[in-house]
């Protein structure tokens, strides 16, 4: 369901506490970055987590999960989806001040190793987000070329890969995080033409983390 097994996302909901920090090294000096690295990432990780809970909703509703044989059911799926989008796009406009700023706006405000870090985890967050845009209107069967929400949704993903990438400061500008596989891979799949698809299936091939291209 989503990136996340059903089994997991019900022991989610039950975790309301603050994330754990790690104890540091014993004899060796902590730094002051990671602690403000973690202060700053936990509310994006609530984020990323309510995210992918709303992904497996989603899912749910899909042709291999949700039967469509009678128009019920489709009128159904239909009321069940809006509602869903309508949770979406409220956890998006919930979304906190420091997912709100851009990767410039960072580094004027914190030291270039962090706001680097927490910039990556935005526009992962971002870029999941748009993917179940292009989802909902998957499953309700919306072509793209005649959805304005997918159409920008494939526009914002490939916006943002592409400016991650450009970044000449990046540690390997050749590879691409293993969290845009979702939303590449949505991309490659709904894209309106085969230039959309090859340029998703180009950044896919750049995801070289083992874990992520285990067969």
């Amino acid at each position: 369901m989503g990136l996340l097994s059903e089994k997991v996302i019900g022991l989610l909901p039950h975790y309301i506490q603050p994330i754990p920090d790690l104890k540091p090294v014993p004899d060796l000096e902590p730094e002051i970055s990671n602690h403000l690295y973690e202060v700053l990432s936990g509310p994006i990780f609530r984020f990323y987590c309510q995210l992918q809970t709303l992904s497996g909703e989603i899912a749910k509703l899909s042709l291999y999960h949700r039967s469509r044989t009678k128009s019920t059911d489709q009128e159904e799926v239909v009321e069940r989806m809006t509602c869903l989008k309508s949770r979406l796009r409220a956890l998006w406009e919930s979304r906190c001040a420091t997912q709100r700023q851009s990767p410039d706006q960072l580094r004027s405000q914190m030291v270039q190793k962090v706001a680097d870090k927490i910039s990556n985890l935005n526009s992962i967050c971002e870029a999941a987000y748009y993917a179940e845009i292009i989802d909902i209107g998957r499953q309700l069967g919306d072509p793209v070329s005649k959805s304005t929400d997918s159409r920008e949704a494939l526009y914002k993903i490939r916006e943002i890969v592409e400016s991650r990438g450009n970044r000449n400061d990046d540690k390997d500008a050749t590879e691409i995080c293993p969290g845009y596989l979702r939303p590449l891979f949505l991309y490659a799949i709904e894209g309106t033409d085969e230039g959309q698809t090859r340029w998703a299936v180009a950044r896919l091939a750049k995801i070289q983390n083992p874990i992520y291209r285990d067969a």
